[in-house]
Parts: C-alpha cells; structure tokens; sequence
C-alpha cells in the first residue's frame, strides 16, 4: 500500500543523487576548446555580431583565454540563441567567469533529467519491467 510512495522518494533521491554530481562539477568542468567558443558566442550574440564568423575579442573578458580570435561555432541558430540569452541573463549581470560556465551548463543539465524520464517512459511502454 505505501509502494507508490516509496518509488516516489527513491526516483526523487536519484534525481537529486544525480543533480548533486552534475551540478558542482559543472561549476568548474569543461571542454576547453567548446566552453571557449559557447561563451565567446554568447557574447557575440548579445552583442548583435554574427557568431558564425571569427571575431577578435579583447578587453571584455578578464580572462586572458577569452581574449583573441576565434573560429566559429557550428552548431544550429537555437544554441547560439540561447547562449546570447544565457549571457545576458548571467555575466552581463554579473561578471563571474563561474556563474558564466555553470549556466552555460544548466540546459544540458535539464536535458539529462529529461532524457532519463524520456527513456523510462519509453521503457514503461515496451512493457519492461519495473526493475529495468
């Protein structure tokens, strides 16, 4: 009688299992090269600059490895949207090289957790059991 229950409290305590891992590693992880273009795009496109062709950029990072030329990023018009407005809403606010990457990091974040239940669900409608 109390099983839903219990299923419940184990599925939430994965999903903040699973956010306590991502969450402080994405304060300080990243791909060097990748995080390097996604936040240099994200400034470029707040700015109004076409962020699919170099630019140099100097003087608006502190950071001596944001500064310079660039190649441009390749990935489609939605992620360059976004990270304009992720730059916006976090170091144009606040000038955090931190804050900056983790929130750089935060849709993919949700896009795990929403690819687990996606998964589940898909699962769940194959017929697997419940311990699959």
């Amino acid at each position: 009688m109390h099983l839903p229950s219990l299923r419940l409290q184990r599925e939430s305590f994965i999903v903040l299992l699973s956010l306590g891992l991502q969450v402080p590693l994405a304060v300080f992880l990243g791909h060097y090269f990748d995080e390097r273009v996604f936040m240099i795009t994200g400034y470029e496109v707040s700015s109004g600059l076409n962020p699919y062709l170099p630019h140099i950029i100097s003087g608006i990072f502190s950071y001596s490895y944001l500064n310079g030329a660039f190649s441009s990023i390749g990935d489609p018009p939605l992620w360059s949207l976004l990270l304009g407005a992720i730059y916006k809403l976090s170091y144009n606010i606040t000038p955090n090289i931190f804050l900056y990457n983790f929130a750089i990091k935060i849709p993919v974040i949700a896009t795990n957790i929403a690819l687990a239940y996606t998964f589940k669900n898909i699962l769940r409608q194959q017929g697997a059991s419940e311990k699959k």
